[in-house]
Parts: C-alpha cells; structure tokens; sequence
C-alpha cells in the first residue's frame, strides 16, 4: 500500500515545487521502503522520480513571476517609494533650510562689513572735518567757533583769550590772509614723518598742508600747515590756536629766525601750546628785546 502511494504520488503532475517534493516524499519513501522490504531499491527509484520533476519551475524568470505579485511585496514597495518620497522632502526642505541659513550669514556679514568701513571712516575723517569747520569759521569772522575749538588746556593755562582771538584776527589773518587767498587743496599727512597720512589714526596729532591761491595765480609758499590734535584732556579734535598763528605768521610775513616770537609777544602772546600738549614760551629777547 505504501509503495502504491509513492508511485501515484512520483507520477503526480508537475506542479508540486522541488522543493516540496524534497521535504516530504523522499524521506518517507526510504524509511517505508527500507522497513518493507529491507532495501534501499525503491528508495532509489523515488530519488530517480523526484530528479524527474521538471526543472522549468526552478528558474530565475519563473521565481520571480511567482513571487512578483505577492501582497506583502507590493506593500513593501509602497512602504519604500514613500519612505524615497519622505527622504526626498526632508533633503528638499533641508536645502531650502541651508539656503535660507547662508543668505541670512552673508546678509549679516555685510551688514558687519559696512557698520566697520563707516566706523572707520567717521575716525579717519573727524579731524577733517574739525579743520574744515575751523576754516570756514574763519572766513565768515565766527571768532566764537573758533575759539571753541582750541584745546581745553589751552583755553584754561591762559595763552589764548577771545580778545587776543579777535585781535589776531583783525591784524593778520584777515588782511594778509582770508582777503587775499582762496582754499584751492587740502593735503593730509602724518606728523611723524611728514609723510603720508596713516590708515589707522594712533597718534594725537594730524598734520594738513593747506594750499592757497590768489586771483592773480600767487601762492603761499611755503605753504600753511594746521595742525589738529586730540590730547588726553579733550576727547574731541581740536587746533592750538596759538601754534597756527606761529606757524601761519612765519608763512605770511616772512620772519627770520626768532623774530616771530618778537613779533607774537606784541601781540600778547606769552606761550605757545603745541600740537602734542607741550607748551614753549616765546623768547622775543634774543632779537633785541621788545620795544
């Protein structure tokens, strides 16, 4: 009875896997046959049997039919095209992110710049204007301003008062100077070495060199040098006014020597602050004396 089953099921049709035919029918034919009969011969003829089975089932095409519509495959491709969807709205998201974060860096970066470059500008150039809005003081007569403008100590140790202000003024820059000439270059140099200005303002003092022309074409020459300083007593730059009046007197009238001390001790003057915060007092004595 057994050995009729194995023959049916050897002559079955070919639809049963390899697979399958190898798990069940191949160990009850030996261990059935091997107890009826004490041999192994019909073990042997299920063995031929099963390597009958069509092998057309076993190939890679045939597999992949098999199994291509099944339906936990076709949910595990919908799992992993919307996790590809996902990933790709996260990365889209993140790049907008990314570009939205670099735009906002940049945008700060040269708000930085440009705060620093008008910093800077407004240092380098506050003593500019400071001798711009002396100058144009001067020739509209506001001997206030002016005198606004000179150095706290200077004001304070009493080398210059409004009256000798004015009384310069009307004596020598006025007629020798503001009536005659006219600003047509201003030259910025540094102090220390008379050569060109520095980029960073370190020391207390900046030098200009002031060119004037008349309606005739004359200049001064040499010509006027102003100095704007900006000592530890003033935090704002300032004009020793007392040393401007040496300097421009000897441009304009021409002194030789110490005869420019002779001829501001007649003025009134009795010391010269300097650009650095150092005072001189004026030595008329070694010309002659004062009459």
């Amino acid at each position: 009875m057994d050995v009729l089953r194995l023959k049916q099921r050897a002559h079955m049709p070919s639809v049963i896997p390899a697979a399958t035919l190898t798990r069940t029918i191949v160990p009850r034919a030996s261990t059935a046959a091997q107890h009826a009969f004490g041999d192994t011969t019909i073990a042997r003829k299920v063995q031929i049997t099963q390597s009958s089975v069509p092998r057309r089932l076993t190939f890679p095409f045939l597999r992949e039919r098999m199994t291509r519509n099944k339906p936990q495959d076709r949910l595990s491709a919908a799992l992993t095209g919307r996790h590809a969807l996902r990933i790709d709205g996260i990365d889209g998201r993140l790049s907008k992110l990314q570009r939205r974060r670099r735009k906002a860096f940049f945008a700060a970066l040269s708000v930085v710049i440009v705060m620093a470059i008008w910093v800077w500008w407004r240092q380098w150039s506050a003593p500019y204007r400071t001798l711009m809005t002396f100058l144009n003081a001067l020739e509209r007569g506001d001997l206030d301003t002016v005198y606004a403008l000179t150095p706290s100590q200077e004001r304070a140790k009493g080398i210059i008062m409004p009256e000798l202000v004015r009384r310069t003024y009307e004596h020598l820059l006025r007629p020798r100077w503001l009536e005659r000439y006219r600003l047509v270059q201003v030259e910025r140099k540094s102090p220390q070495n008379d050569g060109p200005p520095e980029i960073w303002v370190r020391s207390i003092a900046v030098q200009f060199v002031l060119h004037y022309r008349d309606a005739q074409g004359n200049t001064i020459n040499p010509p006027l040098i102003v100095y704007v300083s900006r000592t530890p007593q003033d935090r704002e730059w300032r004009i020793p006014f007392s040393y401007f009046v040496f300097l421009t007197a000897h441009r304009l009238i021409g002194f030789e020597s110490h005869q420019g001390d002779t001829w501001m001790y007649r003025m009134g003057y009795r010391f010269i602050y300097l650009h650095n915060g150092f005072v001189e007092p004026l030595e008329p004595h070694l010309v002659g004396g004062v009459r």
